[in-house]
């Protein structure tokens, strides 16, 4: 399993060039935010570590916030939650 460092880091280079800052919230809860020239696009909350077991949770996790975030075009910023 990866460090919440290492998850951090992977999540945030996922983005870019879009700005996307990972915060741990606890040991078991991290909280995303993508943001565009300083705007917050997403903000996904309550993402739980532990099931970013493998490189295939890593980027199912990453590739379903791609998608919401291409619907945050048509929609507007948007919060969502986690509770996986």
């Amino acid at each position: 399993m990866l460090s919440t460092l290492e998850l951090r880091h992977i999540i945030e280079s996922a983005f870019l060039p879009l700005e996307c800052t990972c915060k741990a919230l606890a040991e078991d809860c991290l909280s995303i935010t993508i943001m565009n020239k300083g705007k917050t696009q997403l903000h996904v909350a309550n993402v739980n570590p532990s099931v970013l077991i493998d490189s295939n949770s890593i980027n199912r996790l990453i590739a379903d916030i791609k998608s919401e975030l291409s619907l945050t075009e048509t929609r507007g910023a948007q919060v969502i939650n986690r509770n996986h």
